[in-house]
Protein backbone atom coordinates (compact mmCIF):
# COMPACT_ATOMS: atom_id res chain seq x y z
CA UNK A 1 0.00 0.00 0.00
CA UNK A 2 1.36 3.11 -0.94
CA UNK A 3 1.32 5.83 1.67
CA UNK A 4 1.37 9.60 0.70
CA UNK A 5 2.59 12.49 2.82
CA UNK A 6 0.72 16.34 3.47
CA UNK A 7 0.66 18.81 6.05
CA UNK A 8 -2.72 19.39 6.97
CA UNK A 9 -4.44 21.85 9.95
CA UNK A 10 -0.42 22.49 10.47
CA UNK A 11 0.10 18.82 11.05
CA UNK A 12 1.87 15.92 9.31
CA UNK A 13 -0.22 13.93 8.08
CA UNK A 14 -0.27 10.69 6.01
CA UNK A 15 -2.47 8.91 3.84
CA UNK A 16 -3.38 6.01 1.37
CA UNK A 17 -4.99 8.50 -1.08
CA UNK A 18 -3.23 10.77 -3.67
CA UNK A 19 -3.54 14.13 -4.83
CA UNK A 20 -5.77 15.53 -1.88
CA UNK A 21 -5.72 19.11 -1.50
CA UNK A 22 -2.97 19.65 0.96
CA UNK A 23 0.89 20.53 0.53
CA UNK A 24 3.49 17.81 0.38
CA UNK A 25 5.19 16.39 3.94
CA UNK A 26 7.93 16.06 5.09
CA UNK A 27 7.81 12.19 5.66
CA UNK A 28 8.50 12.32 8.72
CA UNK A 29 5.91 10.26 12.09
CA UNK A 30 2.43 11.59 11.07
CA UNK A 31 0.25 12.79 13.65
CA UNK A 32 -3.62 12.93 10.88
CA UNK A 33 -4.38 9.94 9.45
CA UNK A 34 -6.49 11.33 6.00
CA UNK A 35 -9.41 8.79 4.97
CA UNK A 36 -12.23 9.62 2.80
CA UNK A 37 -14.94 7.20 3.87
CA UNK A 38 -18.87 8.07 4.04
CA UNK A 39 -19.83 10.31 6.63
CA UNK A 40 -22.24 8.54 7.99
CA UNK A 41 -20.50 5.35 8.29
CA UNK A 42 -18.22 6.60 11.24
CA UNK A 43 -17.21 9.99 13.24
CA UNK A 44 -14.99 13.00 11.47
CA UNK A 45 -12.20 12.01 14.10
CA UNK A 46 -10.90 9.47 16.59
CA UNK A 47 -7.65 8.33 18.28
CA UNK A 48 -6.48 5.12 15.88
CA UNK A 49 -5.23 2.34 18.37
CA UNK A 50 -5.19 -0.36 15.80
CA UNK A 51 -3.39 -0.17 12.04
CA UNK A 52 -6.74 -2.22 10.79
CA UNK A 53 -8.84 0.51 12.09
CA UNK A 54 -7.36 2.67 8.53
CA UNK A 55 -8.14 -0.22 6.59
CA UNK A 56 -11.73 -0.56 7.86
CA UNK A 57 -14.63 0.05 5.75
CA UNK A 58 -17.02 0.98 8.70
CA UNK A 59 -17.03 1.47 12.33
CA UNK A 60 -19.10 -0.81 13.86
CA UNK A 61 -18.87 -3.31 17.30
CA UNK A 62 -15.94 -5.00 15.53
CA UNK A 63 -13.83 -2.46 16.56
CA UNK A 64 -13.96 -3.53 20.25
CA UNK A 65 -11.81 -6.58 18.75
CA UNK A 66 -9.62 -5.45 16.15
CA UNK A 67 -9.23 -8.71 14.56
CA UNK A 68 -12.53 -9.16 13.63
CA UNK A 69 -11.67 -6.17 11.48
CA UNK A 70 -9.60 -7.76 9.21
CA UNK A 71 -5.89 -8.61 8.37
CA UNK A 72 -3.11 -6.16 9.80
CA UNK A 73 -2.17 -4.01 7.02
CA UNK A 74 1.59 -3.34 6.23
CA UNK A 75 2.38 0.21 7.20
CA UNK A 76 5.62 1.74 7.65
CA UNK A 77 7.58 2.10 10.53
CA UNK A 78 6.74 5.42 11.17
CA UNK A 79 3.20 4.94 11.09
CA UNK A 80 2.92 1.71 13.41
CA UNK A 81 4.96 4.09 15.88
CA UNK A 82 2.69 6.75 15.97
CA UNK A 83 -0.43 4.13 16.71
CA UNK A 84 1.81 2.34 19.17
CA UNK A 85 2.65 5.71 21.11
CA UNK A 86 -1.04 6.26 21.12
CA UNK A 87 -0.16 9.79 18.86
CA UNK A 88 -2.07 8.91 15.76
CA UNK A 89 -5.79 10.65 14.74
CA UNK A 90 -7.59 8.88 12.03
CA UNK A 91 -9.73 12.31 9.97
CA UNK A 92 -12.44 11.26 7.62
CA UNK A 93 -12.28 14.60 5.34
CA UNK A 94 -15.81 13.64 3.86
CA UNK A 95 -17.42 14.75 7.37
CA UNK A 96 -18.72 18.25 7.30
CA UNK A 97 -16.90 19.12 10.18
CA UNK A 98 -14.07 17.92 10.46
CA UNK A 99 -11.89 20.99 10.79
CA UNK A 100 -13.92 21.89 14.03
CA UNK A 101 -13.34 18.16 15.07
CA UNK A 102 -9.45 18.46 15.49
CA UNK A 103 -9.82 20.54 18.63
CA UNK A 104 -10.84 17.45 20.25
CA UNK A 105 -9.07 15.27 19.15
CA UNK A 106 -5.74 15.65 21.09
CA UNK A 107 -6.00 15.07 24.63
CA UNK A 108 -5.65 18.20 26.79
CA UNK A 109 -3.72 19.00 30.13
CA UNK A 110 -5.64 18.86 33.16
CA UNK A 111 -9.06 17.26 34.39
CA UNK A 112 -11.30 15.33 32.05
CA UNK A 113 -14.80 15.35 31.85
CA UNK A 114 -16.68 11.92 31.65
CA UNK A 115 -19.72 10.90 30.31
CA UNK A 116 -21.98 7.61 30.90
CA UNK A 117 -24.32 6.89 28.94
CA UNK A 118 -27.20 4.19 30.61
CA UNK A 119 -26.79 4.23 33.80
CA UNK A 120 -28.29 0.97 35.30
CA UNK A 121 -26.68 -1.58 37.90
CA UNK A 122 -22.89 -1.67 35.85
CA UNK A 123 -23.11 1.76 35.15
CA UNK A 124 -24.04 3.04 38.45
CA UNK A 125 -21.47 1.17 40.29
CA UNK A 126 -19.35 2.88 37.62
CA UNK A 127 -20.50 6.24 38.48
CA UNK A 128 -20.31 5.68 42.11
CA UNK A 129 -16.48 4.49 41.62
CA UNK A 130 -15.46 7.60 39.35
CA UNK A 131 -17.42 10.17 41.68
CA UNK A 132 -15.17 8.84 44.84
CA UNK A 133 -11.85 7.61 43.48
CA UNK A 134 -11.57 10.31 40.12
CA UNK A 135 -11.67 13.84 41.83
CA UNK A 136 -8.16 13.94 40.91
CA UNK A 137 -8.58 13.50 37.06
CA UNK A 138 -12.28 14.38 36.22
CA UNK A 139 -13.83 17.62 36.41
CA UNK A 140 -17.47 16.54 35.39
CA UNK A 141 -19.02 13.43 35.02
CA UNK A 142 -22.30 13.62 32.48
CA UNK A 143 -25.29 11.16 33.14
CA UNK A 144 -27.70 10.70 30.42
CA UNK A 145 -30.11 7.93 30.35
CA UNK A 146 -33.37 7.37 28.39
CA UNK A 147 -35.15 7.35 31.91
CA UNK A 148 -35.01 11.29 33.34
CA UNK A 149 -36.22 9.99 36.46
CA UNK A 150 -32.99 7.61 36.68
CA UNK A 151 -30.72 10.67 35.61
CA UNK A 152 -32.44 12.82 38.40
CA UNK A 153 -31.90 10.08 40.89
CA UNK A 154 -28.23 9.80 40.21
CA UNK A 155 -27.73 13.27 40.28
CA UNK A 156 -28.92 13.27 43.58
CA UNK A 157 -27.15 10.48 44.69
CA UNK A 158 -23.99 12.07 43.83
CA UNK A 159 -24.58 15.45 44.47
CA UNK A 160 -24.26 14.20 48.35
CA UNK A 161 -20.66 12.41 47.88
CA UNK A 162 -18.73 15.16 49.05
Amino acid sequence: MNIYHYTAAGREAASFEQGLPFPEGRGGEPELFLLRWDPLAGPAVWRATDARQLTAERVDVKWLDPRRIGEIPELPENLHAALAAGRLTAVNLCHPRWEQALDFAVPRPGKKRVHLLAVGDVGGTLLTALKLLGGDLISTIGICDLNENTVARWVTEMGQIA
